[in-house]
């Protein structure tokens, strides 16, 4: 079984049997479609079964965190808003393609480039969105 995971903000991971081929980040929904469309015809043509595993935020309520202002909670509300659409529009181009996929929570903890590297192995480097889909492709 082969596993895209997608962080819709930017992050993308490809996990073979369990094994992390690639990641990386890339810049733009558009890019991080064309990724979803390439796969998903590679894999077609070679008759692999994948997955794409898309993270969605779960609760969109924001609570106020110490130390920041309104402003800067504004701007978080905004961002899980976005991540939100992003992950639906993300989803009806896997369905529009007749991709398996599903929405998978965000991990609660994030995780260093050290603690990737004592998981699993997996010594290039890594930006957090990174992490975060390699995280999720490997669940």
């Amino acid at each position: 079984m082969v596993i895209l995971g997608l962080d819709p903000d930017k992050g993308w991971a490809f996990v073979r049997y369990h094994k992390i081929v690639s990641a990386g980040t890339v810049k733009g929904m558009a890019a991080l479609k064309k990724i979803i469309s390439d796969v998903g015809t590679y894999a077609r043509n070679r008759s692999i079964d994948l997955l794409v595993r898309i993270e969605k935020p779960t609760n969109l309520k924001v609570f106020p965190r110490p130390g920041l202002s309104q402003l800067a909670m504004l701007k978080v509300a905004r961002n899980v808003g976005q991540n939100y659409e992003k992950a639906e529009s993300l989803g009806r181009l896997c369905a529009s393609l007749g991709l398996s996929y599903e929405f998978c929570a965000p991990a609660r903890k994030k995780i260093t480039a050290r603690e990737l590297k004592q998981m699993t192995g997996f010594t290039r480097r890594t930006s957090q969105h990174a992490r975060d889909a390699i995280v999720l492709a490997l669940r």
